[in-house]
């Protein structure tokens, strides 16, 4: 008889799965990291995905988990996954993969420059996201001028959390939350824009039917089942996009919570229960995980890239360097002396596009050096720099949806850290 669930958490770093038993709710958990074969760069602005070799990672990870926890693949009696978001995977009409796109793949930049030029409002108002080059609408304008032929045998297009549930059971489905970040859905209606997949040129037939975060879609396949070294009993049940899900991790479900999900970017987002639209077009509108409900979003950027980044900078010779730089932080004093930091800050607009330029101050003014303490001070600076810009973001929700957050939750890596969770609140 089942008696566990399996969590399946794909992100741009590794592949996660956890195996949770439904009664006593004992938990196992198992991170394989990606290789250089999953996730490459092409050129100077290109990235690619294999996603043979992710499924083969998802498949390692769901191994390594059932033998850690000590399960039988038949002790499984459902899983489900959390996908990064922005992703694209293009299948022919024998559902072969002909392209697949990860979220950091920005070649379409012309294709945004266009809308951009043309129509960036209108897809802003209908789909709550305006033009951006790793956005699935871009990607595929992209193909059709770069790739003719490629594109014209296109059958599907949809992300890799949808590829990975169509390898599970064999069938084609595209869920909502993820749909959510193309550019191409209507949030209002909560479909397709057909409207502006006509404006823009693209073919219909390519995107499936829509469903929504929490569907049973049916039994894994066989040839899933054994990949993946379970039984073909196990019921396969949509997920949500990463960030969406974080939410509901963290127990945001009721309107007007904040949820803040602190990895390797950080995404913050406010329950809605209607789209909300911002009228300087900084924030993303988009859709949750619960049927019927919506996100207002902004984004603090690169926040943990940055942080390791820093860590090994400041911290390289120490075991753990981010530990050792947050540790760190906690011994100087507020104010960090005076030093000023925006690595790892950013206040999201999505109104312009702009690198983010990040930067670590001080003045002889105001700030001696102390070869004793200096690292010290300046891990402080990095970690008030990233809590404020964490606060100006919130702020920046609260003012759109024109009311202030019911709960603030915080998750991610750095949630594990006390010193930040108090310097946020």
């Amino acid at each position: 008889m089942a008696k566990a669930l399996l969590g399946i958490d794909v992100g741009g770093g590794s592949v996660r799965a956890v195996i949770r038993e439904i009664e006593g709710g004992k938990t196992t958990a198992v991170k394989v990291n990606m290789t250089p074969k999953a996730l490459f760069t092409i050129g100077e602005f290109g990235y690619g995905m294999d996603t043979e070799v992710i499924f083969s990672i998802v498949a390692e990870a769901v191994k390594a988990c059932l033998e850690k926890a000590g399960c039988a693949g038949g002790d499984i009696a459902a899983l489900s996954t959390s996908v990064l978001r922005h992703t694209l995977v293009a299948l022919d009409k024998d559902g072969a993969v002909l392209f697949s796109s990860p979220n950091r793949d920005a070649r379409a930049v012309d294709a945004m420059m266009r809308l951009n030029d043309t129509c960036a409002d209108e897809i802003y108002q209908l789909s709550g996201h305006r033009p951006m080059p790793n956005l699935t609408a871009c990607k595929l304008l992209w193909l059709q001028e770069t790739q003719p032929a490629l594109y014209g045998s296109i059958q599907t297009a949809f992300t890799l959390q949808d590829y990975l549930n169509y390898r599970f059971t064999g069938k084609i489905f595209a869920e909502r939350s993820q749909a959510g970040e193309t550019m191409l859905f209507d949030l209002k209606a909560s479909a397709w824009s057909d409207a502006l997949i006509a404006k823009l040129g693209l073919d219909r037939k390519m995107f499936p039917e829509l469903i929504d975060a929490g569907m049973n879609i049916g039994n894994l396949s066989a040839e899933a089942a054994q990949a993946l070294g379970l039984s073909e009993s196990v019921a396969v049940v949509t997920g949500a996009g990463d960030t969406q899900s974080a939410l509901l991790g963290m127990g945001v479900i009721n309107n007007g919570e904040i949820g803040i999900a602190a990895g390797t970017t950080a995404p913050i987002q406010m329950l809605l229960d209607k789209p909300v639209i911002d009228g300087k077009g900084r924030l993303w509108s988009g859709v949750v995980g619960i049927p019927g409900k919506y996100v207002l979003e902004s984004n603090a950027g690169g926040m943990g890239i940055s942080l390791e980044w820093m860590a090994g900078l400041l911290f390289g010779d120490k075991p753990n360097p981010p530990g050792a730089l947050m540790a760190a932080a906690a011994k100087a004093g507020a104010g960090a002396g005076g030093m000023l930091s925006t690595v790892g800050a950013t206040i999201f607009n999505n109104s312009v596009l702009s690198l983010p330029i990040e930067q670590t101050l001080f003045s002889t003014v105001n700030y001696t050096p102390d070869a004793a303490t200096d690292r010290f001070k300046a891990a402080r600076a990095v970690v008030e720099g990233m809590a404020f810009s964490l606060r100006g973001n919130i702020e920046q929700i609260e003012e759109v949806a024109g009311a202030g957050a019911r709960e603030i939750k915080l998750g991610g890596g750095i949630a594990r850290n006390a010193l930040f969770e108090q310097l946020l609140s």
